[in-house]
């Protein structure tokens, strides 16, 4: 039997196909989590309440919302690196400046991130950090 080289490059591009959907799929690409305090998030204020992170069309924007979509913000980001961390360890990192609580990093399955808005400011030895864990679904 016969194959052509046309088959073989429709095959193996099917395949390529395939393995990057499955690999999207495995991906989880929403975070959720608490937050039990007021915060800004590059100039918008958001109240305390349950917030989703989703990543939307690179790693580099963040998509924040509120469980019933009233509210919404999005903050570009940059990578610190590309290294995951275990969906256990996932967190998104607040700076409390003067009782502001500002959205600084966030820590999940595609890397560590740092808001791009916040590098020209970076942490004060006044500055407290304050961690809030993850929970991808």
């Amino acid at each position: 039997m016969k194959i052509s080289r046309f088959s073989l490059v429709i095959a193996l591009a099917c395949t390529v196909a395939a393995n990057i959907a499955m690999a999207a799929q495995d991906q989880p690409k929403a975070a959720y989590a608490n937050i039990p305090f007021e915060f800004w998030v590059t100039g918008t204020k958001l109240p305390a309440g349950e917030y989703r992170f989703e990543h939307v069309e690179s790693t580099t924007t963040v998509l924040i919302r509120n469980n019933d979509g009233t509210r919404l913000s999005e903050a570009y980001m940059m990578p610190l690196n590309d290294d995951a961390v275990s969906p256990n360890n996932s967190k998104v990192v607040f700076l409390d400046r003067g009782g502001n609580k500002y959205l600084y990093e966030f820590w999940g399955v595609r890397g560590k991130r740092v808001v791009t808005a916040e590098i020209p400011d970076p942490p004060s030895s006044g500055s407290k950090r304050i961690e809030v864990a993850v929970l991808y679904k």
